[in-house]
């Protein structure tokens, strides 16, 4: 599992413990900076091959401010990591804006076949965030789709997609759809998983 703070940073942990609750051991602790990740949100993934694969929320880059006592060092990464805690690497470091993602508080699934997908809360053409994929590897990141937040999308996507296996994705997004009286509450959507 994870921990959004704690470890020798304060910067968040993978841990793990035996089902009966002994054997604990901080697997990672996170750092931020150019070379890790800060306060990760969500659950992590196994795959087939017994990597582990998560997000960070953010990370990824150099610190260039601090406000009331956090550090803001990046949108964010996806990363790998043994189930040992040896082999951490970064496959990703969101940098925002229009052209990226940023802040990923999901997690990830896979398709089996090489490829990550997950969302991001903000980020892409609108700043209302993203679905993404990514490369087991972390060779091919693509955004498959930006939200633009308003009547007729959705924005702002907290959760993570769920595979149906027949080709699409399907989630969930705080904000966007249907205008009733100037609110936008939401929406439930579905995508191929090529976008």
């Amino acid at each position: 599992g994870t921990t959004v703070v704690g470890g020798s940073s304060d910067g968040g942990t993978i841990f793990m413990l035996k089902t009966d609750g002994t054997g604990f051991q901080v697997l990672h602790s996170f750092a931020g900076g150019a070379s890790d990740g800060h306060y990760p949100q969500a659950s992590l993934l196994l795959d087939e091959s017994g990597n582990l694969y998560g997000t960070t929320i953010a990370g990824g880059q150099t610190p260039v401010s601090a406000a009331f006592g956090q550090i803001y060092d990046g949108s964010g990464t996806v990363f790998r990591v043994r189930p040992d805690g040896t082999g951490f690497q970064l496959l990703r470091a969101f940098v925002g804006g229009a052209n990226d993602a940023d802040r990923p508080w999901s997690s990830l699934i896979s398709d089996g076949s090489g490829n990550l997908y997950g969302t991001t809360y903000f980020g892409g053409s609108q700043n209302a965030g993203t679905v993404y994929s990514i490369s087991t590897d972390g060779s091919r990141f693509r955004i498959l789709h930006a939200f633009a937040g308003f009547m007729g999308d959705g924005g702002y996507p907290s959760a993570a997609v769920i595979p149906d296996g027949s080709g699409y994705l399907y989630g969930t997004t705080g904000y966007g759809g249907a205008s009733l009286g100037g609110t936008f509450g939401g929406t439930v959507f579905r995508m191929r998983s090529d976008g």
